[in-house]
């Protein structure tokens, strides 16, 4: 589990008194957690965890959990193998942290369970892309065009994408800094676009209504911030006017991945790009077809 989130150091980890009770133990290790994770992660463990407390309810004795009642647990999940996994994935960070003075005392401990493989998810791919921007007009043309092509290129998370700032673009080299806020994990990184892309975002920059260094890249017309939703609409409306499926911003992450891969680049600069911690994570990304097969045969085969 190499890609498991740690907590930092920076973190208190000493278990309070008087949480013995699961609802409390459970409500102070979101707050923990919420130091170091993104909402959308937080809210993933309050709603792995929930299913615990549903279960043994909140005034339980976390203490008295035994092996035996967590196997039935994880045997009763009305779940997919992926989900009964983070459910255990959330459930021994809990556990491990709980019992971190006591770890014989542990119920998780010898409770092992691997990650389910999956197929990898085919995203958006480039020519699709290139007919969304032939479909793009009106009045923010220029701004719906540099959306499209950098949420594309740069392969940015929804809450990375979404909460850029102007000064995190140098326009000049194409590099986009994530911000370790924003960023999964809290680890800054940079992102680099050129060609098209980088082209549609100068033209936009030098037509942006609000300007300032501090502003949000992604603007209202009136020079607000675009929020996340305001955002989606604005692929969900692209994707239509192409006459296509309502993609996702993961789909579009998805997509940048395999034409990196496509055009040559090696699996560890595509992961480097993606911000992964764990290579197998990146292979999910990839989902290659027979016309990839046909292509590494042309460009590889030993004898020609």
């Amino acid at each position: 589990m190499n890609n498991m989130i740690q907590l930092t150091n920076k973190t208190q980890l000493t278990t309070p008194k008087n949480t013995d009770f699961l609802g409390d133990a459970v409500a102070q290790f979101l707050l923990i957690k919420s130091a170091n994770l993104q909402p959308k992660s937080v809210k993933t463990y309050n709603e792995s965890l929930n299913c615990l407390v549903i279960s043994f309810g909140p005034d339980r004795d976390t203490t008295t959990i035994t092996q035996t009642e967590l196997i039935y647990f994880f045997g009763g999940l009305n779940r997919k193998p992926s989900g009964i996994f983070m459910v255990w994935q959330a459930c021994k960070f809990f556990f491990d942290w709980f019992f971190q003075h006591d770890p014989e005392d542990n119920p998780i401990r010898e409770i092992h369970m691997k990650r389910p493989k999956r197929d990898p998810i085919k995203g958006i791919d480039t020519q699709q892309v290139e007919k969304i921007l032939k479909k793009i007009t009106g009045p923010t043309a220029l701004r719906d065009k540099a959306l499209i092509s950098v949420l594309f290129a740069s392969a940015l998370r929804d809450t990375e994408f979404c909460n850029l700032r102007i000064s995190d673009i140098n326009p000049r080299t194409g590099y986009i800094d994530v911000r370790s806020e924003n960023a999964k994990g809290r680890k800054f990184r940079q992102v680099c676009i050129l060609g098209t892309p980088l082209k549609n975002l100068n033209k936009y920059l030098k037509k942006i209504p609000n300007p300032d260094q501090d502003a949000n890249l992604w603007q209202t017309r009136s020079g607000e911030p675009l929020t996340e939703s305001g955002i989606r609409e604005i692929v969900s409306r692209s994707c239509a006017a192409a006459g296509l499926e309502n993609y996702s911003f993961h789909d579009f992450r998805r997509g940048c991945a395999l034409a990196m891969k496509r055009n040559g680049a090696d699996i560890k600069a595509i992961s480097h790009f993606l911000g992964h911690a764990d290579l197998k994570t990146t292979e999910r990304y990839l989902a290659l077809d027979d016309t990839d097969n046909a292509a590494t045969a042309a460009m590889f085969a030993p004898l020609k």
